[in-house]
């Protein structure tokens, strides 16, 4: 994939399992809106995250939108990845809030989340998922045990095949 605009919870926890890298490996251009940026600088952001957007890798292009004042009901960093996508022609938004995702899904966009994000590099060997998906339950990240388990069993069906 070419280019994606990132939301903030996805990029929060890769940089907390210490995946951000990731994303410039499996992504030509990531999009952080300037919203975003400002979501993960944010006092009370976890301290490694904070430290990490100080020194954004060149794969991070920071993007300040002045785009209509549209919330979608959404907080300012959904509502931000979604009209900087629609106004750049960027098809794909990495998002993991159910809401968001609906909202970008009915703009025509394509949704890519945390667990998505890690299958896909799975499947290229830049980790292992098992111990990724651990390292993520160490965090606060939020998903249910039916999506977990059908992540993991993907995972198992695609290294048997």
């Amino acid at each position: 994939m070419n280019a994606v605009v990132t939301d903030t919870s996805p990029l929060n926890y890769l940089i907390q399992i210490h995946q951000a890298g990731l994303l410039g490996r499996l992504f030509q251009r990531v999009i952080l809106p300037g919203s975003v940026l400002r979501e993960l600088l944010d006092p009370h952001a976890p301290a490694l995250v904070r430290e990490w957007c100080r020194e954004l890798p060149d794969w991070i292009e920071p993007h300040d939108h002045a785009g209509p004042a549209v919330s979608y009901g959404l907080d300012a960093g959904e509502t931000e990845a979604i009209s900087l996508a629609l106004d750049l022609r960027i098809q794909t938004v990495i998002m993991d809030e159910r809401k968001g995702r609906r909202v970008a899904e009915e703009h025509g966009l394509t949704t890519i989340g945390t667990l998505t994000l890690l299958e896909a590099a799975d499947a290229r060997g830049f980790l292992d998922f098992e111990n990724a998906l651990n390292d993520l339950r160490a965090t606060n990240f939020h998903a249910g045990e039916k999506l977990l388990s059908a992540c993991l069993e993907r995972v198992k069906q695609r290294r048997n095949a």
